[in-house]
């Protein structure tokens, strides 16, 4: 067994002399050595690099979940739709607006949402006491704002051949005239285009016409949201950028004729 270091009486002579013999022979006042220069540029390297994998991740994560709530929101919005439709035997909620005039007292929402200031005009739409909350009629990747600069209210536009007067031939006014394609075909909302939207209508014409009355957003990674007069809620995959240059503008090129084509099919046939 090691001989113990004998008690000295001094503080000072017991630091100098006295030696750790158990343990190995370190000094029991030896001072470790910190990180090196070199040392610390690798680290930070090492976390330079980690951040750069994760940060795509990350937005990928975010984008993910932004397009989740959107199609919640949209899922909401659509129930109480539907809940209308059965309190008013059957009759789908008004879609009457003009543009940049906004949409009309009566219609499922009125006003501009390029331009309301407040949600007081969501709470006057007609389907407001179906859906009492009105962050479920945005989009949360929307960012667009109001010419005064506050986050607009509303990115959602209604189908324009449910129940508005602009569609031709004449509108549908009852959701059991939904009959070609069927409920699970015929879209009610979309997540509408920032620049685009301004009424509570989607204007859009009929195949073979191939201009943009209104756009549909591309704020989910080059796709939209839609909901369905049966309820469900769906992403739509554009082949092309969906970029606004004017009302009815003309398709950009054949990918975007064919988003178009594929949007036309889900409108619903005249009565």
């Amino acid at each position: 067994m090691s001989p113990r270091c004998p008690l000295l009486h001094s503080f000072r002579e017991t630091r100098s002399r006295c030696r750790v013999q158990d343990g190995g022979g370190a000094d029991a006042g030896s001072v470790r050595r910190g990180f090196t220069l070199i040392e610390l540029l690798i680290v930070i390297a090492i976390i330079a690099i980690l951040a750069a994998l994760l940060l795509p991740v990350l937005r990928r994560a975010k984008t993910q979940a932004q397009q989740i709530v959107c199609l919640n929101n949209q899922k909401q919005l659509t129930l109480g739709w539907y809940h209308y439709t059965q309190d008013f035997n059957g009759l789908m909620p008004p879609n009457a607006g003009g543009g940049e005039a906004g949409s009309y007292p009566g219609s499922w929402v009125v006003g501009n949402a390029k331009t309301d200031p407040d949600t007081k005009n969501l709470e006057q739409g007609v389907i407001y006491p179906y859906t009492a909350n009105p962050g479920v009629y945005k989009c949360p990747a929307d960012r667009s704002t109001t010419p005064s600069g506050t986050p607009r209210v509303r990115s959602f536009s209604l189908d324009g051949y449910l129940a508005s007067p602009v569609a031709s031939p004449g509108p549908l006014t009852r959701i059991s005239q939904i009959l070609s394609p069927g409920p699970e075909s015929v879209f009610v909302f979309v997540d509408e285009e920032e620049h685009s939207i301004e009424d509570g209508i989607f204007g859009l014409a009929r195949s073979p016409d191939t201009r943009w009355i209104n756009l549909p957003s591309d704020r989910h990674g080059r796709s939209g949201n839609l909901s369905f007069v049966d309820g469900h809620v769906s992403r739509m995959k554009w082949l092309w950028a969906k970029t606004y240059v004017r009302v009815a503008q003309p398709v950009a090129n054949d990918q975007d004729l064919a988003d178009l084509r594929n949007l036309q099919a889900l409108v619903p046939q005249p009565p």
